[in-house]
């Protein structure tokens, strides 16, 4: 089985999907092919593969999470609103928009990337065969473009779809 490696995306479902994908690799050969770009979210799936072919101009990688959070609080504030949050909890309602970000807030968030920025690591780790120590390093968010990919183990050949279907094929006349 080969597919075509996608650009990114939230890690909502991606988890996942990379364990389907790693446990398809169990009882057939799977391998990606990446045209143009294959980063993050997209990777970690690409990762779980026996092989990633990259096109020379595409870029994979981009290991590492992020969140987004606006403090909307003084738009609110301009507008003549305040925002009033009653909750049952320290950080339940924390970050409501048109409230002020509180550090409390912002430091669940960070736990949070943390914590989904771990598994990304750890999944990318084993798909690749890694060391867990080798992928933190390279997880900063950087993508790189195939020849680099390929230096850092992030990627098995720099080559085309019809590339990696052909050696795909001469692999499945080998093996059976």
């Amino acid at each position: 089985m080969i597919f075509d490696g996608v650009p990114g995306g939230q890690a909502d479902g991606t988890p996942e999907l990379a364990a389907a994908i790693l446990s398809a690799r169990q009882s057939k050969p799977v391998w990606c092919s990446v045209t143009d770009d294959c980063c993050s979210a997209g990777y970690w799936c690409a990762a779980q593969t026996e092989k990633i072919y990259c096109n020379a101009t595409g870029k994979t990688g981009c290991i590492g999470v992020y969140a987004v959070v606006y403090d909307l609080s003084k738009n609110a504030e301009q507008q003549g609103i305040r925002v009033q949050v009653v909750s049952t909890g320290g950080v339940k309602g924390l970050g409501v928009p048109g409230t002020p970000l509180d550090p409390a807030f912002i430091a669940e968030i960070q736990h949070n990337v943390d914590v989904i920025n771990t598994f990304f690591v750890d999944a990318v780790a084993a798909g690749r065969r890694m060391d867990k120590s080798r992928c933190a390093d390279l997880a900063d968010g950087r993508d790189y473009f195939a020849a680099d990919a390929l230096a850092l183990g992030l990627i098995d050949a720099v080559g085309s779809f019809d590339d990696a279907l052909g050696d795909f094929e001469q692999f499945l006349d080998v093996t059976h």
